[in-house]
């Protein structure tokens, strides 16, 4: 689940990259980038607040992720990318 999880926010990321211009550089935390990149994001700023937090849970915390977190991630991801390219930005 865990994969499926950061599959998810990095395919999210990508489109928010590609979107907004703003790079996820490599010595930015995931809510650094957040915070940067929201500005930009209109109505996909607040599934992106969400994925990342869910990311960031599934990378630091000791409970594991289960298999309904990960669809969910990849439902704010599709989202997200749906948001990025209907223009509601």
């Amino acid at each position: 689940a865990r994969g499926r999880i950061l599959s998810a926010y990095l395919s999210a990321v990508d489109a928010v990259e590609k979107t907004t211009g703003v790079p996820f550089a490599a010595h930015v935390t995931l809510r650094e980038y957040l915070h940067i990149a929201a500005a930009r994001l209109a109505a996909a700023a607040e599934p992106f607040m969400q994925l990342t937090t869910v990311t960031e849970t599934a990378l630091y915390s000791q409970r594991r992720a289960d298999e309904n977190t990960a669809a969910a991630a990849e439902q704010l991801a599709d989202i997200i990318k749906r948001e990025l390219r209907d223009g509601t930005t």
